[in-house]
Formats: structure tokens, sequence, C-alpha cells
């Protein structure tokens, strides 16, 4: 009769062991599942996020005019977005593998595991919004890039037409006075229109890209007046 009583007790037992192992394993599957989808969205903003600024990347570096200084600079926050957001995902997936591997029975592991998993996907939400913002900031700001471009073209054109002619009158006003002043002058020029080009002279907000072409521009004109004169 006790023996019996104890096999009806240890079933029981076993019974509600399993049960409470059963109803754990639901409570696993379902924090895996919900922190998978915050996983992913977060994945996805990566993917949005590499994208723009590979766009905005290959914009640079075409002696355009573009100022690649500045524009690279301004990317630093969004680069350490970015680099937060690979940092998050692979502790996330390594605590989630972890979590897949151990005993559920194991209690004393599962437990604090289950905790840090809660805090990864805590975190992915201000991750997230800052990756949002990354990806508008990077969107914006080729926009206004594309604009740039468009707006420096002619200016570009009359500069480089100009500078060209210069050489020439340069060249056949030899021998004037004041005559290698003026070809040291233009010499400077020609590297300050080469930094223009290549994005090294940083803009302000008084004086913007285009109003650097334009100045340049004026001095050239000046330069020219003085070789025409022949003076120096």
């Amino acid at each position: 009769m006790w023996a019996r009583r104890r096999a009806v007790k240890q079933e029981r037992l076993e019974r509600e062991a399993a049960k409470a192992v059963e109803t754990l394993g639901a409570g696993v599957r379902s924090t895996l599942a919900s922190a998978d989808e915050g996983h992913q969205a977060l994945l996805e903003l990566r993917e949005g996020l590499a994208r723009e600024l590979a766009d905005l990347e290959a914009m640079l570096g075409r002696r355009d005019g573009l100022p690649v200084d500045m524009v690279r600079s301004r990317l630093s926050s969004a680069a350490d977005v970015f680099a937060r957001l690979d940092d998050l995902s692979a502790r996330y997936t390594a605590v989630r593998t972890q979590v897949v591997a151990v005993d559920q029975r194991d209690t004393t592991v599962l437990l604090p595991l289950l905790e840090e998993l809660v805090e990864y996907v805590e975190g992915m939400a201000g991750t997230g919004e800052a990756a949002i913002g990354a990806v508008e900031g990077v969107e914006q700001l080729r926009r206004r890039l594309e604009q740039v471009r468009a707006d420096l073209i002619p200016v570009r054109e009359r500069v480089h037409a100009g500078l060209r002619a210069a050489g020439g009158e340069l060249e056949a006003s030899r021998g004037a006075p004041g005559w290698y002043g003026r070809e040291a002058a233009l010499a400077a020029l020609g590297d300050r229109l080469a930094a223009l080009d290549e994005g090294r002279v940083r803009p302000t907000a008084e004086h913007r890209t285009t109003d650097l072409y334009r100045e340049f521009e004026r001095e050239l004109a000046e330069l020219r007046d003085e070789i025409a004169q022949g003076r120096p």
C-alpha cells in the first residue's frame, strides 16, 4: 500500500514537473519570438542605413566640388550608430544561442540568460530610434548634396574655362613687367581650384560651396584684368 502511494505521488510530481517545464518552454518560445521580431526590425534598419551611407559615399571623391571632408566628418555620428547596431546584433545573437542550447530544466542558468536577452531587446528600442534618425539625416544630406552639385555645374564650368583662358593670356604676355608675379598668382589659384574640386575646402554658413567658387571666379577675373593690362 505504502509503495503504491509513493508511486502515485511520484507520478503526480513528475506530471507537475513536466507541466512546469512545458509552461516555461512556452514562455521561452514566446520570449524568443518577440525578441527575434525586434532583432529583425533592427537588421532592416541596419540595411537601410548601410544603403544610405553607400549611396552618399558613392557621390564623393569625383572632384566635382562637393565638400568631401565636411561630409565625411558629418557622417561620423551615423557611422557610430551603425557600429552600435552591429554590436547589439552580435551580442543578442550570442545570448540567444545560449538560451536555445541550455537545458530548460536548468533554471539557474536559463533565467539569467532570459533576463539578459530581455535587456538586449529593450536596448533595441533606443538603438532603433537612433538608427531611424541616422537614416533620415543621411538621406537629407544626400539630397542637399545633389542640389549643391547641380548648382555648382555652371559656375565650375566658367571657372575652369576662365583658368584655362588665363593660362593662355599669361603666356601671350610673357616678358611684360610683373609677369613672374602673375605666373605665381595663377599657379596659386590653380592649387586652390584643385582643393575646391576635391572637396578639401570646408564651406561655412557664411560661405557655402557655391560662394567659394564665385569668390574664386572674382579673384580670377581680377588677375586676368592685370594680365590684360600688363601691369604688376
